[in-house]
This record gives structure tokens, sequence and C-alpha cells, in this order.
């Protein structure tokens, strides 16, 4: 019994780190809302953040990969192509947002040089990411809602639910 409450709290964390994503991903969307400096500091949470996620859901991305070149269900090879996209995407926001950084390394610019280069590079991978994520989420939105679900059906009950092992990670590849 301890280790199913385990797993489900190890749900419930993998569940929050998602919301807490998401949450990051609006505010970086707003510049304007946020000011320039807490956008680049948030753009700093997610080179931290974005990995966390990956090693979280390491099982399918590694078992997924391994098969991607054989037989596989449309969705999951779907779910392989726009997570590897918005992979790349945050890849290229995120180094075309350190070039350009005015607050964090005002200093780096004048290093790499060509900021009339960066800032259309991190604009178009901005809108590029924003239309992956909204996807992103469109893709899992079941899965997560089956997870809340039981979460709270189980609040009612005042039942400890027990999620079997990799709810998340394994069945929604996020």
């Amino acid at each position: 019994m301890l280790q199913r409450q385990s797993r489900w709290r190890s749900t419930l964390a993998t569940l929050g780190l998602d919301l807490v994503l998401t949450g990051l991903m609006l505010a970086l969307f707003s510049v304007n809302l946020t000011g320039l400096q807490l956008h680049e500091w948030f753009g700093l949470g997610l080179c931290i953040l974005i990995p966390t996620h990956l090693l979280v859901n390491w099982s399918w991305l590694a078992s997924t990969t391994r098969l991607v070149l054989g037989p596989l269900p449309w969705r999951v090879r779907l779910r392989y192509v726009l997570n590897a996209s918005l992979f790349v995407a945050i890849v290229v926001v995120t180094l075309s947002g350190l070039v350009i950084s005015e607050a964090l390394f005002p200093r780096l610019a004048a290093i790499v040089g060509n900021p009339g280069f960066w800032h259309p590079v991190h604009t178009l991978a901005s809108n590029v990411t924003l239309i992956l994520v909204g996807l992103h989420l469109g893709v899992y939105w079941r899965n997560v809602l089956s997870i809340l679900r039981r979460l709270f059906a189980s609040e009612r009950r005042g039942v400890v639910v027990r999620a079997p092992a990799g709810a998340v990670s394994a069945r929604t590849g996020a």
C-alpha cells in the first residue's frame, strides 16, 4: 500500500510540474505583463524544468525512440513528432533569448553579434512554440482530465487513490 501511495504522489508531482510548466509558458508569452527581467528569469527557469519534464517522462521517450522506425500507431508517432518539434522550438527560443538578453546577459549580444538577426528568430520560434504548446496540451488533455477525475473522486469518497506505476509518464508520454 505504501508503494501505491508513493506512485500516486509521484503522479501528482508530475502533474504539478506540468501545471507549473504551463503557467510559466503562459507568463513567458506575456512579456508586457511580466516585464523583460522577469521574462528572462522565467526563460532560465525553463532551462531547469524542461529537462526535468523530459527525465520524468524518460521511459516513454526512450521506448518510443527505439520503436519510432518500426510499426507504431499513428497517434504515438504523431505525439513523438509533436514532442520532438516542441523540444527543438524551445531550444531555439532559449538560445536566441540568451543571445538577445538585455537584462540578465546584456554583454552576450555584443559577443555573439547581430541582434537584428536573433530578434526575428526569437519571435518566430516563440510563435511556433506557442502553437506547439497548444497542440501538446490538446493531445494530452484527456490524460490530465482522467488523473484529475480520479483525484477528485477519491477526495469525495475519502479514499486513497491508487494510480498504476508511471500513470502520467507511461500513458501520456508528456
